[in-house]
C-alpha cells in the first residue's frame, strides 16, 4: 500500500485501485486554484502509472466538495478581466485533465455535493452517494455562472433538469439526482463505500486497454454521427487485436480458466 500526500489531496494505493481524497484546510471541502492544480498534476500522474486500474474520488471528512471557496469569488470583484479569464481557464484546463483521466474512475459522494463539486463529479464515470447527500448549482444566487463545465451536467441530465438545477440554484436530494440521470446509485451510508469498493475491484481486474478503449468512445463520440462514431470504434478495435490481453481473453475463453491481464 503506497500513500502520498499534496497540500489539498491524499492519495492511497490500495491494491490496483487508487483511493484519492479531497483533503482541504475547511471542513466544507471547498476548493482553489491551486486545489484544481494538484489534481491536474495527479491526473498526469495517475495516466502514466500502470500500477493504477481505477480510481475512487471522494472527500475527507462530512463532504464530498461544497464548491470554490468563497475567497476565490470575492477576489472577482477586483480581478482585471484578462487576468479573470485566464484564471478561469487555466481552472477549466485542470479539470479538463481530471476528465481525460484514461482509467475508470468513480465518485464516492457524502454530504455536499455542490457547485465545482458537482462538475468534478460529472467527469468521473460513475457517481454513488448517500442517500443523504446534498447536490446544488447555487452560483446563480451569487450573480455568477456555472462556469466549469456545466455541459457535462447536461450531457449527463439533459436540459430540463439541468436547467432547473442552474437557474434557480436549489438543493437536491439523492433521489431526484438518480432519477434524472446524474446518479448511478444511492445507498445508505453504511452500504456506500463496499459498493463503490467493489465496483472499482471489478473495474481493476479487467483488460485495462479495453476499459481504456471504451471510455474513449463513451467520451469522444458524444454527439457525432453514427457513422463517424462507428470509424472511431473500429479503428480502436484493430489497435487491440494486436494486444496480449486480447490474446489472454481468447485463450482463457476456451481453455475454461479465469483471464489475468497485465494492460499489455
Amino acid at each position: 500500500m503506497e500513500t502520498r500526500d499534496y497540500a489539498h489531496w491524499q492519495s492511497e494505493l490500495q491494491g490496483e485501485v487508487l483511493n484519492l481524497s479531497l483533503n482541504t484546510d475547511n471542513a466544507l471541502n471547498t476548493i482553489n486554484i491551486e486545489t484544481l492544480r494538484e489534481l491536474r498534476k495527479i491526473s498526469e500522474q495517475v495516466d502514466a502509472d500502470a500500477n493504477v486500474r481505477a480510481i475512487i474520488l471522494t472527500g475527507n471528512g462530512r463532504h464530498f466538495c461544497a464548491g470554490m471557496d468563497v475567497r476565490v469569488i470575492q477576489q472577482m470583484l477586483d480581478a482585471d478581466h484578462l487576468e479573470f479569464a485566464r484564471n478561469l481557464r487555466e481552472a477549466q484546463q485542470c479539470v479538463d485533465a481530471f476528465e481525460a483521466v484514461q482509467k475508470p474512475v468513480i465518485a464516492l459522494i457524502r454530504g455536499f455535493c455542490i457547485g465545482a463539486g458537482m462538475i468534478l463529479a460529472a467527469c468521473c464515470d460513475f457517481r454513488f452517494a448517500d442517500e443523504k447527500a446534498v447536490f446544488s448549482l447555487p452560483e446563480v444566487k451569487r450573480s455568477i455562472g456555472v462556469i466549469m463545465g456545466l455541459q457535462r451536467v447536461t450531457r449527463l441530465m439533459g436540459r430540463t433538469a439541468t436547467t432547473e438545477m442552474a437557474l434557480l440554484g436549489d438543493k437536491h436530494r439523492t433521489a431526484w439526482m438518480r432519477q434524472n440521470g446524474f446518479l448511478n446509485d444511492r445507498l445508505p451510508g453504511d452500504q456506500l463505500e463496499e459498493v463503490v469498493r467493489r465496483t472499482a475491484r471489478k473495474l481493476s481486474i479487467l483488460p485495462p486497454r479495453a476499459v481504456r478503449l471504451n471510455k474513449a468512445i463513451i467520451r469522444e463520440t458524444d454527439g457525432m454521427d453514427l457513422d463517424s462514431a462507428q470509424k472511431i470504434e473500429i479503428e480502436g478495435q484493430a489497435e487491440l487485436l494486436a494486444s496480449r490481453d486480447f490474446r489472454e481473453a481468447m485463450d482463457s475463453y476456451f481453455d475454461g480458466r479465469p483471464p489475468h491481464y497485465t494492460g499489455a
